[in-house]
């Protein structure tokens, strides 16, 4: 992976604080987070402030939703945070907490 970066390796390195093989499963997934979801809100967001007509709302999502035991390694996966901005827990069965349903509100309410 680190061969994409060429004479910015040590800058990668530095940014994802690499320090051991341990830390790869980690630092390859925030990459991957970076690169196919951070960027391009990041652009879009700047594009759309420049031409379009409604305001834009940019959020980090790192809020994990109440899941099954299997699903926890996935922790605050990619979709997880439609349910709390359209606030629609009612609509699933889990043990939402009153966070949940704080970030409902106020999610939904932009």
């Amino acid at each position: 992976m680190l061969r994409q970066f060429g004479p910015m390796a040590d800058e990668f390195l530095k940014a994802f604080r690499v320090t051991s093989d341990a830390d790869v499963p980690r630092v390859q997934a925030a990459f991957v987070r970076d690169l196919w979801f951070a960027s391009n809100s990041r652009i879009w967001g700047r594009l759309q402030t420049k031409t379009g007509k409604s305001k834009i709302y940019r959020f980090y999502w790192d809020h994990m939703p109440p899941v099954s035991e299997a699903s926890k390694d996935f922790g605050a996966f990619h979709g997880s945070q439609v349910v709390h901005a359209l606030n629609t827990l009612d609509r699933w069965n889990l043990p939402w907490s009153l966070l949940d349903r704080h970030l409902a509100d106020v999610m939904s309410s932009y």
